[in-house]
């Protein structure tokens, strides 16, 4: 999954930046986040659009099941009307297409159920990957806080500090 890939690179980014010293903050170049936040907001909607493929072949499974067990049905039910001469026989056929009709339902069940465990996997699939991202940007967002914060403290230290200067007096 591309975000996965885009989440990895940041990490890569965060870990092989330069630290500040006597801090625990990074410098980290602008363009890098951008690019990676760009990244980011693109992958996201071919991830949701992966989930609703996946929501799409459910209800294509669904369809083929129903197709099938229409078929089933209708060929259980030529099958019983070419034995309703003999009254045995009917019987039997009868009973037969009980049993396929039943067995038709069940597959259709077993389908359904399955067509709904795959939506239920590709929400939270989609869920995760979207609380992972807002989690790694928020935690992106706020170093970059502390950092920006970090280097206005030190520029204002920087413009405070008046060098000592010696005089001759001093040195003797």
């Amino acid at each position: 999954m591309d975000i996965l890939n885009t989440l990895d690179e940041l990490h890569e980014l965060v870990d092989n930046s330069k630290k500040l010293p006597f801090t625990d903050k990074r410098l980290i170049p602008d363009d890098d986040i951008v690019h990676i936040v760009h990244s980011l907001r693109s992958d996201c909607p071919s991830a949701l659009t992966e989930a609703q493929q996946i929501i799409s072949t459910k209800d294509q499974i669904i369809a083929q099941a129903h197709q099938e067990a229409e078929r089933i049905v209708a060929q259980a039910k030529e099958y019983a009307k070419t034995l309703v001469e003999d009254d045995p026989i009917h019987k039997e056929a009868a009973l037969e297409a009980e049993r396929v009709r039943k067995e038709a339902y069940q597959e259709i069940e077993k389908a359904r159920a399955e067509a709904v465990k795959l939506q239920n996997q590709a929400k939270q699939y989609a869920l995760s990957l979207l609380r992972h991202s807002t989690e790694k940007l928020s935690t992106t967002v706020s170093d970059l806080t502390m950092l920006k914060e970090t280097l206005d403290k030190a520029a204002v230290s920087l413009e405070n500090y008046t060098p000592r200067t010696t005089t001759t007096e001093d040195n003797e």
